[in-house]
């Protein structure tokens, strides 16, 4: 906690983040990367182009979430960059793009459930992109729901 209070600058934060820091400090290290997201962002973005441990993947996902602001188009970059070709960190963002309104997350989402489905039927990577449907689904209906 105190390497993440006493961080003076976003590229330390980061560094923590990469490190697997423990859970209790996940909050505070969060916290101060979604208040400095105008340097954090494109970095995290960069980082995430290449394989990264889990948690500094659902980090990633977690901060750019709360930031508020949709990254879809480069959400489906990485995502069909080939580059982070973990297919847990391909889950994650999966569930993460279906927070977003873009026209090519549907069929994006679709057609990873069905690759992973398939490639790895006694895993649960499939989970990510179908949470990520569910989510446009739900977000549609109550769109429709206000009119």
């Amino acid at each position: 906690m105190d390497r993440i209070i006493n961080a003076d600058n976003v590229k330390s934060l980061i560094e923590i983040m990469r490190s697997n820091p423990d859970p209790i400090n996940h909050e505070p290290l969060m916290k101060n990367l979604v208040r400095d997201r105008e340097q954090a962002v494109p970095m995290m973005l960069r980082e995430l182009k290449e394989p990264q441990n889990d948690s500094s993947v659902e980090l990633s996902a977690r901060i750019l979430h709360r930031t508020g602001t949709n990254y879809s188009k480069d959400i489906i970059d990485i995502i069909k960059s080939g580059n982070n070709r973990r297919t847990y960190a391909i889950s994650v963002l999966c569930v993460l793009l279906g927070f977003y309104d873009n026209d090519q997350s549907e069929k994006l989402l679709w057609d990873y459930y069905h690759y992973m489905k398939n490639t790895y039927p006694n895993d649960t990577y499939s989970d990510g992109p179908l949470l990520g449907l569910i989510e446009i689904r739900e977000r549609r209906r109550q769109k429709a729901s206000l009119n």
